[in-house]
């Protein structure tokens, strides 16, 4: 497979700069990019669950049912 990417001028003379190939050059700058948007994203975005979920359960009811009822509710058949 062949891929064919238009690499802007200013990464080239960056790869240039550094002495490094410029395919060498993308490659790690994209594998930087991808450990950067991975990772702390699924923290953050974990944390908001967290906090989410405790915000949308505040008042939520059961028209007084307790859980240990609902337990026992599939026992009586």
């Amino acid at each position: 497979m062949q891929v064919t990417i238009n690499v802007p001028d200013h990464i080239a003379a960056d790869a240039a700069a550094r002495g490094v190939a410029l395919d060498t050059y993308v490659e790690e700058v994209l594998a930087k990019q991808a450990q950067q948007t991975t990772q702390p994203d699924l923290q953050v975005s974990a944390a908001e669950a967290v906090d989410r979920i405790r915000a949308l359960s505040q008042g939520v009811t059961l028209d007084g049912l307790k859980i240990k009822d609902l337990i026992h509710e599939g026992h009586k058949y």
